[in-house]
């Protein structure tokens, strides 16, 4: 006797279900989904834009060596970054800022790329505030820090962050451009309500991406 398959098809939209008999059949309505689901995000702009950064660190290189060489990367490209989605507050003048994660996966080797970055070169008229955040902190100090982050990332209201206290006192610095750089491991993806503009992120899954 012939199998009788049930198959569900679902996306943000619809639900669809049927019972197949054969494979011919299921591959029809399996494509006329799909052709439809195409359809639909071809008319879709891009929440998010993303790009591959390539390391071509020389072999040669130590392990000192290889962190200032990520670190400078990071930094070139995060500059970028802050160039295309910075936010300017009128309010002083014009200078802008932008919150951005470096998510790695290994707590040791993000410690040795925050420290690498304290020693790159920073561009004139750019200042750099890194926060480290990590799982290993002592819990009175990764209170402290999420405490900060979730007040100041919270940003549901989009012009709050500039009366964000820890922000205003920043403004009192004569660098136009600055660029707030969360160095996180994966406990930024537990249960935290966080919106930066932009982010660099290690390999990972895309589950965890």
């Amino acid at each position: 006797t012939s199998a009788h398959v049930p198959c569900l098809w679902v996306d943000e939209h619809r639900a669809e279900s049927h019972v197949f008999t054969n494979i011919h059949n299921f591959a029809e309505k399996h494509s006329s989904f799909i052709e439809k689901r195409l359809a639909f995000l071809a008319t879709q702009t891009l929440p998010r834009k993303f790009d591959v950064l390539h390391l071509n660190i020389p072999i040669s290189k130590k392990r000192n060596g290889v962190f200032a060489y990520i670190a400078q990367e990071v930094l070139n490209r995060a500059v970028q970054l802050h160039n295309d989605n910075s936010e300017n507050c009128l309010a002083t003048r014009g200078k802008s800022i932008s919150f951005g994660l470096f998510r790695m996966a290994n707590i040791e080797s993000l410690i040795d790329v925050a420290l690498a970055l304290h020693q790159c070169i920073i561009p004139e008229n750019y200042r750099v505030h890194l926060c480290v955040y990590h799982s290993q902190h002592p819990l009175i100090v990764r209170s402290s820090i999420e405490n900060t982050l979730d007040s100041t990332l919270q940003r549901h209201d989009p012009l709050k962050v500039f009366s964000h206290e820890s922000i205003q006192s920043v403004f009192a610095q004569k660098e136009t451009h600055h660029l707030f750089i969360v160095l996180g491991s994966p406990v930024v993806e537990v249960g935290r309500d966080h919106d930066y503009d932009w982010a660099i992120i290690e390999p990972s899954s895309m589950r965890s991406i």
